[in-house]
């Protein structure tokens, strides 16, 4: 998803109901979730026979269920960039989507997905069945502001509570739930345990106490937001083996080298702009800092980059099955590191190097460690955005390829990246 950014908006407007358990009858009403004027819960009810923006719902399940899921929403992320909630584990989408809410009601199929910096909303159609009437006709794409995001989401669990409260109902379950957030929130320590866990893949209380505290320890000395990255990348069925190989290759020597100095403008990279926008600039930054012409980067620059020949470049990379990803560990020394390659193939490892030389300008001053993953996180976009316009700026391909000099293969033989680099860079160029 790339592009700008928007506006999260969850109403309510209250109507009688007479079936059900009381907080399901006096939170019903007809819910909107709309981002930027378009509703997700935009549908077509086959009794009435209208389109209408809003339908049908109670609101206490869905209250009830970001409450449940509120670390696993604002800190997990998406496991692989461009996938589908469909592609994640069962576990992922149960806390993702909001067609887990259940109750018995038809919900949009929405979901949700932090990546540290804005929220992805994603609609998607539903048809209707035989035995559920209403039909969703909503499909799009859009990320908000990860605040605005967790602020809406916060507004609406507390309207349900107000609901409740002024019609003489306690809601328990949803009081006790939400109150045990607010207190978490409000502990610098018990924020930082839970959102690990929701990095882990983990609901509140289901990871392993001992592989928390390990990563709270290494929080300490690696830095907070890089150890983040690495507990997500460990995410599955059974991270602590992932951990135990990040941890055993960070204690061997790896290949050892020397990151170019950074543009002394880089900071101001740092904030604002979006991932995909802030991974170009800096890689346009880094082009005019280090003195690269026009063209492609070859191999023995790439590699000085990083303090490296051409030939130490490509030695090493993970065996196939080696589940922990790549990272480059800095050393004592000014920009001296240690790197653990993981790719195999040339475009691969060429790819590879130029995100760690993009973590290396974007990533907090605090973080030791500089991870490469395949997580969908606004770190991990920058990284490959940058990687992509660094080693085929976008704009030179749109020439070449204007030319009609060159397909698609021969241009990625050309810039020494895979063919998927090649026609995303031309899709951004198309779009410019």
């Amino acid at each position: 998803m790339e592009g700008g950014v928007s506006a999260l908006r969850l109403t309510m407007a209250w109507e009688a109901a007479e079936q059900g358990p009381a907080e399901i009858r006096m939170t019903t009403g007809r819910l909107q979730l709309a981002v930027e004027g378009r509703c997700a819960t935009r549908a077509i009810d086959d009794w009435s026979r209208t389109v209408q923006d809003d339908v049908r719902l109670s609101a206490y399940p869905l209250a009830l269920w970001i409450a449940a899921n509120w670390w696993r929403l604002k800190c997990e992320p998406r496991r692989s960039p461009g996938g589908t909630a469909a592609l994640e584990p069962t576990g992922w989408a149960m806390a993702h989507c909001l067609q887990a809410a259940g109750y018995g009601y038809v919900w949009p199929n929405v979901t949700l997905e932090s990546d540290g910096q804005t929220m992805g909303v994603t609609s998607r159609a539903v048809p209707p069945t035989a035995a559920e009437p209403i039909e969703y006709l909503s499909s799009f794409e859009a990320r908000v502001p990860l605040d605005a995001a967790v602020g809406a989401l916060r507004d609406f669990v507390q309207v349900v509570l107000y609901r409740l409260a002024a019609v003489g109902l306690a809601g328990a379950d949803l009081s006790a739930l939400w109150q045990e957030v607010l207190r978490e929130e409000r502990s610098n320590t018990d924020a930082a345990y839970r959102a690990l866990e929701a990095q882990l893949g983990c609901d509140p209380g289901d990871a392993s106490p001992d592989l928390v505290e390990r990563l709270i320890e290494l929080r300490r000395q690696v830095g907070a937001e890089c150890v983040g990255e690495m507990a997500a990348a460990c995410a599955g069925p059974d991270p602590a083996p992932v951990l135990e190989t990040v941890l055993r290759l960070a204690a061997q020597e790896g290949l050892a080298g020397r990151l170019a100095e950074r543009p002394g403008s880089a900071e101001r990279h740092r904030a604002a702009i979006t991932p995909w926008e802030r991974g170009r600039d800096l890689a346009r930054l880094a082009r005019t800092h280090w003195g690269i012409s026009a063209g492609p980067v070859n191999d023995a620059d790439l590699a000085s980059l990083i303090g490296l020949s051409a030939a130490e470049m490509f030695t090493g990379g993970a065996e196939p099955g080696t589940p922990a990803p790549a990272f480059a560990a800095y050393e004592p020394q000014p920009y001296a590191v240690r790197y653990h390659p993981r790719a195999r193939s040339r475009p691969g490892r060429r790819f590879e190097v130029a995100r760690v030389l993009a973590d290396h300008l974007a990533a907090p001053a605090g973080d030791r460690w500089l991870p490469v993953t395949h997580l969908a996180t606004a770190r991990q976009k920058v990284q490959r955005a940058f990687a992509a316009e660094f080693l085929a700026p976008a704009k030179e391909l749109h020439s070449a390829a204007g030319a009609g000099a060159l397909d698609l293969d021969d241009l990625a033989e050309a810039y020494g990246v895979s063919p998927w680099a090649i026609e995303h860079q031309m899709r951004h160029a198309a779009a410019l």
